[in-house]
């Protein structure tokens, strides 16, 4: 058990450098947590953001798993953006997740971590989540406008509200706590929206920016299979619905139907003015035949 002999030299590191904290309720849940050996991510979904996550994540909850999806279970994403794109680490960012019994993670950053997990869960499985690469960017440049329509719409209503309860350390920039905040709030830009993809959605440029995003797109999923090996890895159709993800996970199939859901977007949904959606159903057509140029 890769997690009991990790556990163990970690306490007996710990033991040496740190004697005062062992009575500490912290202390305690670090060790628990690692000499647990069912402390482990089972499941990490390694399709793009709005690629059926959300649908996945209650399926998942319906087979028995605590799925952690960063774009809803918004406190736990900036631990995993400051490991990936800034200075944080990889255990750091593991900690709390798996002291509160997450076994199943998706969204950003998650898709880009497929390594890590491979490495530190040796029995972890990965479930790419496919999408129509051109319904998909379509879909997530709605959700970016309307979720800056939101913005704006919600900065009309604060105009002229005095922010005398913020910090001023927080808002200068020459200050070390504006200096921070400046540094995450660059760290979750370069984390969110596919921005590592040169993805740009939401903006006057976004259709310059189209090309290169849907080839990063293709390239993660070329990446992501020959990384993954062939026993581990689910390239999963949603309209395929449940039979596949079963029989992948080793699990009996529910009565209740398969779940297709889009809570974020329902959400911005009445700063939409065009009244277009776009669905998760798709036949196998779809996203099938550019597999065959990887």
């Amino acid at each position: 058990m890769p997690q009991l002999a990790q556990g163990a030299a970690w306490f007996g590191q710990l033991a040496m450098v740190e004697p005062h904290v062992h009575g500490s309720t912290f202390m305690m849940l670090r060790i628990l947590v690692w000499l647990t050996s069912a402390a482990a991510f089972k499941v990490v979904d390694v399709g793009a953001p709005r690629s059926g996550t959300q649908s996945l994540k209650l399926a998942l909850q319906m087979l028995g798993y605590k799925p952690l999806h960063s774009g809803l279970d918004h406190w736990s994403r900036p631990a995993w953006c400051q490991y990936k794109f800034g200075h944080g680490s990889f255990e750091a960012a593991l900690e709390i997740p798996l002291a509160l019994g997450y076994d199943a993670a998706m969204d950003e950053p998650f898709q880009l971590l497929y390594r890590e997990f491979m490495a530190a869960f040796p029995d972890s499985k990965f479930i790419y989540t496919v999408r129509d690469p051109e319904t998909w960017f379509a879909s997530y440049d709605k959700l970016i406008s309307e979720s800056n329509a939101k913005d704006a719409a919600d900065a009309r209503r604060l105009r002229g509200l005095k922010m005398r309860h913020i910090p001023l350390g927080a808002m200068d920039p020459d200050r070390p706590e504006g200096k921070q905040r400046r540094a995450l709030e660059q760290v979750m830009s370069d984390c969110s929206q596919c921005h590592y993809w040169g993805c740009n959605f939401g903006q006057p440029d976004t259709q310059d920016s189209k090309q290169q995003c849907i080839q990063s797109y293709w390239g993660h999923l070329r990446n992501v299979t020959e990384a993954i090996p062939k026993d581990r890895l689910l390239i999963f159709n949603m309209s395929d619905g449940w039979a596949p993800l079963c029989k992948f996970l080793g699990k009996p199939i529910p009565l209740l139907p398969f779940p297709h859901v889009d809570m974020v977007s329902d959400y911005f949904s009445p700063w939409d003015s065009s009244g277009s959606s776009t669905s998760l159903v798709q036949t196998s057509a779809a996203w099938k035949l550019p597999l065959q140029e990887l």
